[in-house]
Formats: C-alpha cells, structure tokens, sequence
C-alpha cells in the first residue's frame, strides 16, 4: 500500500513537472513572435533597473549657455554642463511645449531680444520643432520647420522662445513658462567667459556663443565594452530586441562575427561589439501617422538604444542627429554620441542607426563602448579663432575628433551650415 502511494505520488509530480515544462515551452514561443515585440523592459545589467531619461526627448544639447547680468556663461566641463542641464531642462521642456503660435522675426529684432536673463540650447543637428515640442508634452504644429538654436528669454515679465532654424531665419512665441524659473537659473550661473560673435568681426552668426579665454578640454579614450572582450552578448540585450534569449541558436560567421538567431530576427555581433539587428520588432506604437508618430517612433529607438548602452554597461548618451523619411516611406534614424555636450566624430562608421518601416523596427545598428578620461589639453579662445575664419555662414563649436583608433581628442572645429 505505502509502495502504491509512493509511485502515484511520483507519478503525480512527474505530470505536474511536464505541464509546467510545457506551459513555460508555450509561452516562451508566445513571447518569442517571428520579429518579436520591443517593450520598456525595466532590467539593467547588474542591478535590475533600468537608467531612465528625466525627459522623454531622443536629442541633447551640444551647447547650453546663460545670459546674465555682466555677459555670458558657458559650461565648459562636463560637471558644469550636465549640472546647468539638469537644472534648465524642465524650465526649458515647459517652455517648448507650452509655445504658441510660431512667427517669424526681423533679425534686428531677435538681436535687441537677446538679453540677460535667457537661457540659450543649440543642437548639434538641426531637430523638427514639431517633434521637440511633442517630447515636451505639447503637440506638433509647426509643420517642416527645422531648429538649431532656441533661446529662451524675457519680454517685459512673459517668458518667450526665440528660434533659430537651419537656414539662419529666425522666428518667436510667447510660452507659459516661469520667469522667476529663468531669473532662478540664470542667477546661478558661473563666471562670465563668453561672448556673442555680434560684438566680433567674423563672418558668424551675431549670437553665436564664443569662449573668450584659453580653457581646457580632456581627450577620451574609447574602449572595448566588456561583453565583446568576453565574446557574448548579455542575454538582456536579446530581450530588449524582441527575441528569446533561450531559444536563439548562436554560431561564429564565415567573417568572424558571433551570430544569434530566432525566428526571424538575427543579430550580428562583431570582434569590436558593434551590433547589427535585423527582423521585424514590433514598436508597438500607439499613433499611426504624422509627427506624433515619427516622435514616438524616435523616442522609442532612443529608449532601445539607450537600454543596450545600459544593458552592455557603456557610456556616453546618444542623440538624434537625422530622422528621414525614404522613399518606400521607411523613417531612417541615425544617432550621434555625447558626453557632457562633446561630440565624438569618429573617422569611420556610425554611433547608432535604425530604419522603422510602418511601425516594424527592421534594421538596427550599435557601437557601444566604454569612454575613459584622459589628458586634458588647451585650446584656444573661440573669439580669437573666430578673426581667422574665411568668409561662408557657419558655427565654430568644440567636439572630440578621432585622432588615431580608441583616442578622441578635442578640437575646435568650423562647421559649416551649406
């Protein structure tokens, strides 16, 4: 009798492993979709969390500046920068998305409304306003107008936006913002070291922010993630994508490259780390059209992006530097890398990209790495720089130029806006 019990016992727990074993076969294959779904998965490499933006935008400043009493401030280190962004960010996002009609303006009367206290962002590509005001919670009625530089100032007690778009036009709106928030942030800011191109003579734009003193900059030094030293991809990076971690086969390549492959989505990881996605991941987006959707679809790969840079334990943040649509209607997204509003320009190859056709993510392209300080070197003042400049419109800026491979070294540099 007790040897009865026994087997029925068993047999009992046998079937229970099996159903078990099958429902978590089943819903694995549920969650593993030929293409897969990209969701907000909440998991980071180490300690289970995820690093989530404070703002909802896919874009960063390349250069933030404060206009107050005696001149104008510029951060310079990284510290600084990502201090005075930290503190302007909401003020800057409520005044975006809170902006009304957009006018143009005559270029004399931008000038005489750039005055202390303001609040000056420019990016390091031009960015659709309608999609920056989206992100920051307004709605996208600014049709194809393209933005370089907005600043943010007084007119008598009201908070308005000046813009500069990528042909150098110039256009306001009145916003909701606080003044005491721009005096607040303005009053806090460091010693003056700058000024405006309009008191030089170059062939600049007259607001454009100039350092005027030798200042110091520190080269990067960009190394190898620890995954692609190890030669495997975390299996969360998987996840992010879409696929099933467990049920991907993994195989070296004829070139070299480690492959993963489940259902229809295939990443390539090559001996550097870069990562090369294809399939067809469902964003799961909630607009179907318009800017509302191209927002949503850039936030989105943002996010991914942002989580694989997390997940592989790299550094530096992306920004969006183009979203174009092509001619089969597929949205082409391609990313720059940034540290504390320095640029990293590599001689070959792309940060990040990505290419979204009707709400599918087919394409996808990273190049995580890890960026190390290394020697600080001096540059010159920008207002002397700027006397030398040939005669064309274009904007003098510091970014960090790849001198040889793995080392980053900062450089004034003259882009020009043709």
């Amino acid at each position: 009798m007790t040897e009865r019990l026994k087997n029925t016992l068993l047999a009992a727990l046998l079937a229970l492993m099996l159903l078990l074993t099958g429902a978590t076969m089943f819903l694995s294959m549920r969650t593993s979709r030929s293409g897969g779904r990209i969701d907000a998965a909440e998991t980071d490499g180490e300690n289970g969390r995820l690093r989530l933006s404070a703002a909802q935008t896919a874009a960063y400043p390349e250069q933030l500046a404060v206009f107050c009493e005696g001149g104008v401030w510029q951060p310079l280190q990284k510290a600084d920068y990502e201090l005075l962004y930290q503190q302007a960010e909401p003020f800057y996002l409520e005044a975006l998305g809170s902006a009304g009609t957009l006018l143009p303006m005559e270029e004399e009367e931008y000038l005489r409304r750039m005055r202390p206290p303001a609040v000056l962002v420019q990016y390091h590509a031009p960015q659709p306003l309608a999609l920056l005001r989206i992100w920051s919670g307004g709605t996208g009625t600014d049709g194809d107008v393209m933005i370089r530089r907005t600043v943010i100032t007084l007119d008598h007690e009201n908070v308005i936006a000046l813009f500069t778009d990528e042909t150098g036009g110039r256009w306001q709106a009145g916003t909701v913002a606080s003044a005491e928030e721009l005096r607040k942030i303005c009053g806090a800011a460091g010693e003056v070291n700058a000024v405006l191109a309009g008191t030089e003579q170059t062939p600049l734009a007259a607001d454009e922010v100039l350092i005027d003193r030798v200042f110091s900059a520190e080269e990067v030094l960009v190394t190898l993630a620890e995954f692609a030293q190890k030669g495997e991809l975390p299996q969360n990076v998987l996840t992010a994508l879409g696929m099933n971690a467990y049920l991907s086969k993994v195989y070296p390549d004829a070139e070299g490259n480690l492959v993963y492959v489940e259902g229809r989505s295939t990443v390539r990881v090559s001996g550097t780390g870069d990562l090369h996605y294809t399939g067809e991941a469902d964003l799961d987006l909630s607009a179907t059209r318009g800017p509302e959707m191209e927002a949503e679809v850039c936030r989105k790969i943002a996010y991914l992006l942002e989580q694989i840079w997390s997940l592989t334990g790299s550094s530096g943040t992306l920004s969006l530097e183009e979203l174009r649509r092509e001619a089969d209607g597929a949205l082409a997204l391609r990313f720059g890398l940034q540290e504390g509003g320095r640029f990293f320009e590599r001689s070959e190859g792309l940060w990040a990209a990505a290419v979204v056709r009707d709400g599918i993510l087919t394409d996808l392209m990273a190049s995580p790495r890890v960026l190390e300080t290394g020697e600080s070197l001096l540059l010159m003042p920008l207002s002397k720089v700027s006397a030398a400049l040939p005669e064309g419109r274009a904007r003098l800026c510091v970014r960090l130029l790849e001198r040889e491979p793995g080392v980053f070294e900062p450089a004034v540099c003259r882009v020009t806006e043709d």
